[in-house]
């Protein structure tokens, strides 16, 4: 299993009761992956910006300074979700590194906004368009915390990071995910999401 059992004892107990045998904690497999090339591999995608230039970008900022956000492969922001959130990103006056998987999703007016609010906060906000170096980010000391769609990876990373987390679930154990990060771990805080988004 994907998880270690330090983190989570009672429930690899459990599991290990209902199955009625040994259960052997593996995790986080993140940790295994020292290349960062191994762990996109493993996760199947090639980044569109380079973990060097993110580290440089990084290490021109204050340590635990950094809001990382992202929801991972599969879920995204509505197009009034995403306005909301670049506007509050800008009005926080808090370095961000916002991920944007898929842009051209979005329609003009919101792509127009994407655009201008990068030019707005350069050198103070990065977005990323596209798959990005998570692990390497996540692993920075200039990351202060991470707004994440609680997808299990993700989770992992921020733990073995030592991020607090801003849980935005968007579908089905990400809200589990949630549960666990907020009212089991306390590592966490929500943003209120209590229904599935899709």
């Amino acid at each position: 299993m994907n998880t270690f059992e330090e983190m989570e004892p009672e429930y690899v107990a459990g599991y290990a009761a209902a199955r009625g045998m040994k259960v052997w904690t593996v995790g986080p497999v993140s940790l295994y992956h020292h290349q960062r090339s191994a762990t996109l591999a493993a996760r199947g995608n090639t980044t569109d910006i380079d973990a060097d230039e993110s580290l440089r970008w990084l290490d021109g900022k204050e340590p635990y300074s950094v809001v990382y956000i992202s929801f991972g492969s599969i879920a995204q922001a509505d197009a009034k979700q995403a306005v909301e959130l670049g506007l509050g990103l800008e009005a926080s006056g808090h370095p961000f590194i916002w991920v944007i998987r898929n842009d051209g999703e979005y329609d003009g007016t919101v792509r127009s906004f994407l655009d201008e609010l990068e030019a707005r906060v350069a050198g103070r906000g990065l977005l990323i368009r596209g798959w990005a170096p998570q692990v390497v980010i996540l692993s920075h000391a200039a990351v202060g915390g991470f707004v994440t769609h609680c997808g299990w990876n993700s989770m992992m990373e921020a733990i073995t990071a030592g991020l607090p987390v801003v849980t935005w679930p968007h579908f089905t154990g990400q809200f589990l995910n949630q549960k666990m990060a907020v009212e089991v771990l306390g590592i966490g805080v929500s943003v209120g999401i209590t229904e599935p988004l899709l």
